[in-house]
């Protein structure tokens, strides 16, 4: 990309600058670390960890705490 307006490629710079050292993320912190979901990261992990710990019985995982019984994907 070749850009010949001087003004044009500095504020493009400086954008890009903003973007890389978080100035946004910095300027407008969140108040909660969470999803859309209202999940935080912790309890996603947990949710996965726990998941991922389900063993198969004949056609179904069963996750009583979380999911419930699932039929398992064929």
């Amino acid at each position: 990309m070749n850009i010949s307006d001087p003004e044009t490629c500095d504020r493009m710079y400086e954008s890009l600058v903003r973007i890389h050292t978080n100035y946004y993320k910095n300027k407008y912190p969140r108040l909660k670390d969470t999803s859309f979901t209202g999940v935080t990261v912790e309890d996603c992990k947990m949710i996965l960890a726990t998941v991922n710990s389900c063993k198969p019985a004949v056609s179904y995982y069963y996750c009583p705490d979380i999911l419930g019984p699932q039929k398992a994907k064929d």
